[in-house]
């Protein structure tokens, strides 16, 4: 269902602009071609990172429960080989806003426990992640806009629900390969000369990018 968002009486508990959109964005292309977000992506992936994903969108305080339809309830991701994820607040995010949460430790090998993992990609309740881990490694990242959060999210993650206010997040996607899920984005407009330039000199880095 496609609708805009209306800041003063949101209907809905997220609003995402859709992939060829965003990559419209000169904003969007500016972190696209920013060196040090490719850098570190190579350096925890050990390998040419390729960007194979990217989301915007805004959450609103609309429900009095979690919807698992916005991710926010406690789920892992396996959509590719191996890859990093950025979450980039865009406004500023306290616990009310829909801050990012992410359970310490769980993207490593072995730290899920079977019986989770035989359950497949379902969403999970606080409690009974927070039973299994515990609260000393719930981790919830709030901070000011422009707040960069990098993240394996093979572990256990979620979007807190927000009870006040709004949260705009883009996220960026970097993988060691394509082989997965198809995101694949339309570039109909070069509005960054460094986007552009990257693009032909790194075509690797942009392969996901027609």
């Amino acid at each position: 269902v496609y609708g805009r968002y209306d800041r003063a009486a949101p209907s809905a508990p997220l609003y995402s602009v859709r992939r060829d959109d965003t990559t419209d964005i000169s904003g969007v292309q500016d972190l696209l071609s920013d060196l040090s977000i490719i850098t570190v992506a190579q350096n925890y992936l050990k390998a040419k990172p390729i960007f194979t994903g990217i989301f915007l969108g805004w959450s609103a305080a609309v429900k009095d429960t979690p919807d698992a339809n916005a991710a926010q309830e406690f789920h892992w991701d396996m959509e590719r080989i191996k890859w990093l994820r950025f979450f980039i607040y865009l406004t500023d995010v306290g616990p009310e806003n829909g801050p990012h949460c992410f359970i310490k430790g769980t993207h490593r090998t072995g730290a899920m426990p079977k019986d989770l993992l035989e359950r497949g990609y379902v969403r999970h309740s606080d409690g009974t992640i927070l039973q299994r881990y515990g609260h000393e490694n719930y981790l919830e990242f709030t901070g000011k806009r422009g707040t960069i959060i990098a993240e394996d999210s093979r572990g256990f993650h979620k979007a807190k629900m927000p009870t006040e206010g709004e949260r705009l997040l883009l996220a960026f996607e970097v993988s060691n390969s394509t082989c997965g899920v198809n995101k694949r984005h339309l570039i109909r407009t070069i509005h960054v000369p460094q986007f552009g330039d990257l693009a032909k000199d790194y075509p690797r880095v942009y392969r996901n990018f027609d």
